[in-house]
């Protein structure tokens, strides 16, 4: 059953393209994931080895990889606009190494101030598989030009 394993040091700043330091977990046969927040709508790069999470063109996107054990220490990660970031990454371990993330993306949007009904997501994996959520709510506004704030919780369900 994939369970969390660790998180890297989370980043925040004003750049066009960042440096992540690959967390200690990340070792062999395990998920290594970035989230990733823009004050801005972004087209993203996606590293060699990398996958989205997901949709371009976001201020919130997931990137990941199973790793093989022959990452190097960091990996870039640019959107090509200078824009304020911050940046989380993340380790799953006893994951699918042929089927990591079966994906599925589902967003709700409201004006500041406003409730939100939260997606509905089916667990369509096989029994035995599990089902992980990622929740994100994103507390800086677009056109707000401090860093971006985000509250990430991940939750892990088994069929």
């Amino acid at each position: 059953m994939p369970k969390f394993a660790g998180s890297g040091a989370t980043q925040a700043g004003t750049a066009i393209n960042i440096n992540v330091n690959k967390p200690a977990a990340a070792v062999a046969e395990t998920l290594w994931g970035v989230n990733i927040q823009l004050n801005g709508n972004r087209t993203f790069a996606t590293p060699s080895g990398f996958a989205i999470l997901g949709a371009q063109n976001l201020q919130f996107i997931t990137f990941y990889k199973v790793c093989d054990g022959s990452e190097g220490s960091s990996v870039n990660f640019g959107w090509g606009v200078s824009a304020n970031y911050r940046i989380t990454p993340f380790v799953f371990e006893d994951v699918d190494l042929l089927n990591p993330i079966v994906v599925a993306s589902a967003w709700a949007t409201a004006a500041n101030g406003t409730s939100i009904a939260a997606p509905d997501v089916t667990d369509t994996g096989p029994a035995g598989d599990n089902l992980l959520v990622s929740l994100g709510q994103l507390i800086a506004s677009t056109n707000d030009s401090r860093i971006p704030k985000q509250r990430n919780r991940y939750i892990c369900f088994s069929n």
